[in-house]
């Protein structure tokens, strides 16, 4: 008969009651995530500035186009400001419509009517802007200005796919 080799005593427990330890737990899992994210983040706006992305396909105008719209948009920094205050604030009265208990069908469409004028305010100013700095710039230069046809046609492919 073979006697069984004795067992080896349990690991000794870490110091603090369990609540303690439950409590670093969650505290180390949450910096985690909260610095995988930052990390995420800083990665994306460091790639966007490599690849000279910058919204709207700015990023890929000529560096003249981009020096001339950024001056135009400077002059119209007083009116640009007051139209992107009052997107703001027109989302954020879009959200309090949409979110509101009970739901008001009619004050939500006024809102959305809001957000819609509101967006045109701010496109018109963004436009002028793009007109005024391409009429200073020489003929060959704004055929340098990308069309668009790509993004144009990504988001087609992109419909295409949803009507499958």
């Amino acid at each position: 008969m073979t006697e069984a080799p004795p067992q080896a005593p349990p690991p000794p427990m870490p110091p603090g009651p369990p609540v303690i330890r439950r409590r670093w737990f969650w505290l180390v899992l949450v910096l985690l995530v909260l610095s995988v994210m930052l990390n995420l983040f800083i990665g994306g706006v460091i790639a966007g500035r490599l690849s000279g992305a910058g919204g709207a396909a700015f990023g890929r105008l000529p560096p003249e186009v981009r020096t001339s719209v950024r001056q135009e948009l400077f002059a119209e920094r007083g009116d640009l400001r007051r139209a992107l205050m009052t997107l703001r604030t027109a989302r954020q009265d879009v959200r309090s419509a949409l979110t509101a208990d009970p739901f008001d069908e009619a004050a939500a469409a006024a809102a959305l009517g809001r957000l819609r004028a509101a967006t045109d305010g701010v496109q018109t100013i963004m436009h002028r802007a793009y007109v005024r700095a391409a009429e200073r710039l020489p003929a060959e230069t704004r055929r340098q200005i990308p069309s668009g046809e790509r993004f144009m046609r990504r988001l087609e492919r992109r419909m295409e796919a949803l009507d499958r």
